[in-house]
This record gives C-alpha cells, structure tokens and sequence, in this order.
C-alpha cells in the first residue's frame, strides 16, 4: 500500500501560443505515505499541456424583421458589431467583416425566427505584422439571432357581372371573380361564404357585398391577413315578360291604322310574390 500525499513542481513552458502545446511540468518535491513505501520510489516525469484559445464573443449583430414575401433573404445590420471578452492588449487582434450576408432558415410568418449566416464572414484578425499568430489564440462565438417575418396584408377584391331580374339580392357564385396581391407565383384559394347586392331591385351599378372572404390551405392562411369582405357593383336589368291573350279584330278597310284589340290579355313569367298588372287605354 503507497500514497502520494504531496506533490510541488514547476511547468516550463515552451510558448504562450496555442499552438505552443508542449509544456514541462518538473516535480521539485514530493511525499509518499504507506506501508510499502520502501519499495518505491517516484520518478521525475514531464506531462503536455494545451492552451486552448481565449473565447470572444460578437456583439451587436442583429436582422431587420420584414413582412412575409416569400423569400429566404435578411437584411443584416453588422455596422456597429465587435467584440467582449478578455483580449491581452498586446496582442494586436481586431475583428474583420467580409461582406457578411444572412438569410431566413424558413421564409414562413412567425415570430423569433432563426436567421443564419450564409458564409463564415467574420474573423478574428493580427494587426501586428511581426505576429500573425496572435489570431490563433482567440475562438469567435457568434449569437443565435432571430427577427420576425410579419404576415402580408392580402387585399382581395371584388368584380360582379349583372344579372336579370330575380326578385332575391343573391349573386351566384358564377357572378363573382376575387383577385388579389399575393407574392408572384404561390399558389393558394380565396373562399367566401355569400355574395349579395344591396337590393333586388333592378338598376344600375347597385353594391354588392362579398362576406367571408378567407385563405386556404392553413400554412398559407398564416403568411398573410386578408380583408373578410370586398366590395362590388353591377346591373340588375328588367326581366322580360310577355302579354298573351290579345288578339285583333278584322275590319273592313277604312283608310286607317286603327285596330280594334279583342280577347283577354295575361301575363307570363311573373316570379312568385311580384304583383304586375296591364293597365290599357
């Protein structure tokens, strides 16, 4: 049974760089404890020791939030970027920026949204020309940075065409085109629950209401807001009927236009609820 119950020493150190990674730990003293301890004796031996580099940390790196446009790219701010950490005065090193650009991981609306660099663009540099190893000694750290894509505003609107004469304010689907400004080239539908005119009376560019307007599909739906009504107008012109029953009476010739009118006059294709009568004379 053997202990080593103290141990002092000097580390001769080869250099003060990372790279510099052999070092010499020299035992000056030492003490053993145990009950075979005359059995042993303990030799001097030497250990490596790494340095490893001193951690800086970028500041002041941030991304524009943007409304949703369907793309990938960031707006970057790095002008007033630098660094934290502890720096040895003398070692000369700045931070150097190389037209650093971002992007979006995903182009969908939300909030907090990761944003990555899309090349390594920035660097710990040597300013001392007689010492580029200086850079060696010191890691970057760049933060996580996040923005936010804002959902787009989707103006939907409205055309109707006109229709006859239907005693009811309904405008048929047929009737109705919505278009809108959606980011060029996505693909998605515009529903809406009814259409109406203001009246059911026929005239003249009378507005019509288009209620319920939303998106589909869901992931759509949420890269933007959509107005839920849009507003048109159109023509409701007059049904056409026709007057049946009337007839003419013959007449010997009397060197005039004048007819004499006979039978009994109805009138056809009047919808149910409208009261329209034949007024003569």
């Amino acid at each position: 049974d053997i202990k080593l119950t103290k141990l002092t020493g000097t580390i001769t150190v080869g250099g003060k760089d990372v790279n510099d990674n052999v070092k010499t730990f020299t035992i000056t003293s030492y003490e053993l404890s145990g009950s075979d301890l005359e059995y042993y004796d303990l030799s001097t031996t030497s250990i490596t020791v790494d340095i490893i580099p001193a951690e800086l940390t970028l500041t002041g790196l941030t991304v524009d939030n943007k409304v949703y446009d369907g793309l990938l790219t960031a707006k970057l701010n790095y002008g007033s970027t630098g660094l934290t950490g502890f720096m040895f005065p003398a070692d000369k090193v700045i931070l150097k920026k190389l037209q650093p650009s971002a992007a979006f991981v995903t182009n969908n609306a939300g909030d907090t949204k990761p944003i990555m660099l899309t090349d390594k663009q920035f660097f710990i540099r040597s300013t001392d020309p007689l010492n580029k190893t200086n850079e060696y000694n010191y890691s970057l750290t760049i933060p996580a940075i996040t923005a936010n894509i804002t959902p787009r505003p989707l103006l939907v609107s409205a055309t109707c065409i006109e229709k006859i004469y239907d005693h009811n304010v309904i405008a048929l689907p047929a009737m109705i085109k919505l278009t809108d400004n959606r980011v060029s080239g996505e693909v998605f539908d515009i529903t809406y629950t009814g259409a109406s005119f203001a009246t059911d009376d026929a005239g003249i560019a009378i507005p019509v209401t288009v209620e319920g307007i939303s998106i589909t599909p869901a992931l759509d739906a949420a890269n933007y807001t959509v107005n839920g009504t849009a507003l048109a107008s159109a023509n409701i012109t007059p049904k056409v009927i026709t007057i049946l029953g009337v007839t003419a009476v013959d007449k010997v010739y009397d060197d005039n236009n004048r007819a004499v009118l006979g039978g009994t006059p109805t009138l056809s294709d009047i919808l149910g609820g409208d009261v329209v009568t034949i007024v003569t004379g």
